[in-house]
C-alpha cells in the first residue's frame, strides 16, 4: 500500500515467491525471525503473517538443518526468504529448501567479490532472486552508496538481473541520504534499515519515522523495522505505517 499522491520511484519488478517487488505492486512489508526449532519457527512466521507480513526472512538459514528449513518453507503462509554468506553451497541448500529467495549480508566486499561468478550461476540456475544487504561500517552515505551499487554490479556483471538492494546505517541522516543518492542512480527495487543495536520504544520510533519520510518521498520497495523486536511486532509496525500513510493520502 502507497500513498497515490506520491510519486513511487521506478525500479524494476523482482518477484519473490507470489510477492512482486516494484511499481506498481505495493510496497511489502518483511520481517524477521532466526532458530531452528522447527515449531518455534512457524508460530513466529504465523503470527507475523497475521499481522501483516508478506515476506519472511530466516536469518542464519544456512544454519538451519535442511530438513526444517525445508518444512518451514512448505508450511509457511508466506514467501521465506533466506538469509545466507556469500556461498554458493549455502544458495544452492536455500533452494533445494524452496526458498523463494536469499539476502547476503555483505559486510565485506572482497568475499562477494571472489565467490560473485559461482554465486550468480548457481541463482540464475535455481531462478532465485538475490537480496545484498550493505551495512554502513563506518562510510559516509556516498561511500556506502557506492559500495552497495558496486555489490550490485558484481553480480549484475555476470548476468544475474533479479537483484534487490538492502542498506542499513545507524542513523536516519545517513540512511535517508543514502536513500536519495540510490533512488536516482539505479533501478534496484530498495530496501533500508536502521541497525539499532536494541530494541525499545526510542529505537522503534526512530526506524518508523524513517521508514515513513522514505516511503513519502516514493522511496522503498519494502520496508522492515528491525528495531520493533519480535518478527509479529516488525511486521505489525511495517503494516501500520503504511496504512498511515495510505490514510494520509
Amino acid at each position: 500500500m502507497h500513498s497515490e499522491s506520491t510519486a513511487r520511484r521506478f525500479s524494476r519488478r523482482v518477484a519473490i515467491g507470489q510477492v512482486t517487488l516494484g511499481p506498481p505492486h505495493p510496497v511489502a512489508v518483511q520481517a524477521a525471525t532466526a532458530g531452528a526449532d522447527l515449531e518455534v519457527l512457524l508460530d513466529e512466521i504465523v503470527q507475523a503473517a497475521a499481522a501483516g507480513a508478506e515476506l519472511i526472512r530466516i536469518e542464519h538459514a544456512d544454519r538451519v538443518p535442511p530438513a526444517v528449513l525445508a518444512a518451514v518453507v512448505r508450511e509457511s503462509p508466506v514467501p521465506v526468504v533466506a538469509e545466507i554468506p556469500a556461498a554458493e553451497s549455502a544458495l544452492r541448500q536455500a533452494a533445494a529448501a524452496g526458498c523463494a529467495a536469499v539476502r547476503i549480508v555483505v559486510g565485506r566486499e572482497a568475499p562477494l567479490r571472489t565467490h560473485a561468478p559461482r554465486l550468480a550461476a548457481a541463482a540464475l540456475e535455481t531462478g532465485l532472486p538475490v537480496e545484498l544487504a550493505v551495512p554502513e561500517g563506518g562510510r559516509g552515505a556516498l561511500l556506502l552508496a557506492e559500495a552497495g551499487l558496486r555489490c550490485c554490479a558484481l553480480l549484475a556483471g555476470q548476468g544475474l538481473t533479479e537483484l534487490c538492494l538492502a542498506v542499513l546505517g545507524p542513523t536516519p541522516a545517513l540512511v535517508l541520504a543514502t536513500a536519495r543518492l540510490l533512488a536516482v542512480t539505479c533501478d534496484y527495487p530498495l530496501q533500508f534499515a536502521l541497525a539499532a543495536t536494541s530494541a525499545g520504544a526510542t529505537a522503534t520510533a526512530r526506524a518508523a519515522a524513517l521508514c515513513g519520510q522514505l516511503l513519502a518521498e516514493g522511496i522503498g520497495d519494502s520496508i522492515w523495522i528491525s528495531a520493533a523486536g519480535a518478527a509479529v511486532m516488525q511486521a505489525h509496525l511495517g503494516r501500520q505505517i503504511l496504512l498511515a500513510l495510505q490514510e494520509g493520502s
